[in-house]
């Protein structure tokens, strides 16, 4: 099927693809097929501001792909040579909404794959950047923008569907870059 990003508010770009797993928090279904990367702030339906409903929850216990974005803040998308796509330009404050995610009885920690040069946070948080805070992941250099390693923290225990929210904190500059995250029970 054909996805669609839909924003909550400006930003300067979404990713999309074909796959029905890595976008679907973020994609409304429709005909056709569409692979590529689009602008959001120009597409006309964000402007009429009617809100596209998330076709169904995520659930956080499987490795979703960091691109997997309602809604983000200062960020773009980038692909390596092994054809993947990760999440790059990462600065202070900016973040990433996720959609509809079920915790169902809760998760005790969370994880996520980084590569750093100078290192920051991620503020794990419910419902909006200012939200409950579920915990904090500290993700400190490896040695290259490109070297991926995980870094995991403890989380608070929450229950039922929330929207997520990546809160990135740290210095001046680009922090990281995120491949993938989940949630652990």
């Amino acid at each position: 099927g054909r996805w669609t990003a839909r924003p909550t508010r400006s930003c300067g770009s979404a990713t999309a693809t074909s796959s029905r797993t890595s976008p679907r928090n973020s994609m409304r279904r429709g005909s056709g097929t569409w692979t590529g990367t689009a602008a959001c702030c120009g597409m006309p339906w964000w402007e009429e501001g009617t809100p596209v409903n998330p076709v169904g929850t995520l659930n956080p216990y499987k490795r979703t792909e960091a691109e997997t974005i309602a809604w983000c803040e200062g960020l773009k998308t980038k692909s390596n040579p092994s054809g993947g796509i990760y999440v790059t330009a990462v600065h202070n404050n900016d973040y990433i909404q996720v959609r509809e995610v079920d915790f169902k009885k809760g998760a005790k920690s969370f994880e996520v794959s980084a590569a750093s040069v100078s290192g920051g946070k991620i503020e794990i948080r419910l419902g909006n950047v200012d939200g409950q805070l579920l915990g904090v992941c500290d993700i400190h250099s490896t040695g290259g923008a490109e070297t991926w390693k995980t870094f995991t923290t403890n989380v608070k225990k929450v229950k039922g569907v929330h929207d997520l929210y990546f809160v990135f904190k740290g210095g001046e500059g680009e922090l990281f870059n995120l491949d993938y995250w989940k949630f652990n029970k």
